[in-house]
């Protein structure tokens, strides 16, 4: 069986759009928070761009056939891989990622880690207060009462972080660890 932290970090931290590109020879064009481009599958014959990528999810969708899924699922249908095989292909294609998510150290954070977490869970709650969206959208979605988001903790991520992350490759490092970046130091 193979440990869901090295399923969870090639899910994270390989660039999907990235791969598929390389793998396939796409060409993809932005198309608000994601990108598009004709579905690369040979079977699907694209007039239009019709395959999605959506790399805040690390997600793919073909609207055109109906596939979709993550990594594993594309290499499942791209190139007849079986789950585990995918798994080695990724992890052999990024040893420094291999050797992330098999030190053990990550399970426990330390105190300095988790102070840094509490700052950004402190700037995200008072980026909720700063930024009309993130109450839009709680208030679109039936959630208005202030003390319930005092109470929760309720915060915005809306990837103003690496505006005011100073440039100490120790915090970078440790955000990335504790999954608040991704491997390419991105929100």
């Amino acid at each position: 069986m193979i440990d869901q932290s090295r399923i969870n970090g090639i899910k994270t931290n390989v660039d999907l759009k990235a791969y598929i590109e390389q793998a396939t020879g796409a060409a993809f064009k932005k198309n608000g928070q994601g990108y598009v481009c004709r579905c690369p599958f040979p079977d699907h014959e694209d007039k239009t761009p019709s395959f999605v990528v959506t790399p805040r999810e690390n997600l793919w969708n073909c609207f055109g056939c109906g596939r979709g899924g993550d990594i594993f699922e594309f290499d499942h249908l791209y190139f007849n891989l079986d789950f585990k095989a995918s798994v080695h292909k990724h992890e052999s294609a990024a040893p420094v990622l291999q050797k992330a998510v098999k030190n053990k150290k990550m399970d426990r954070p330390g105190v300095r880690d988790l102070k840094l977490l509490a700052r950004v869970v402190s700037y995200y709650q008072h980026t909720l207060g700063e930024d009309p969206k993130g109450l839009e959208y709680l208030k679109g979605r039936g959630i208005t009462a202030n003390q319930s988001m005092t109470d929760f903790g309720t915060g915005f991520a809306n990837g103003t972080l690496l505006n005011i992350l100073p440039e100490d490759e120790d915090v970078i490092r440790s955000l990335k660890t504790l999954g608040i970046l991704n491997i390419r130091g991105k929100v």
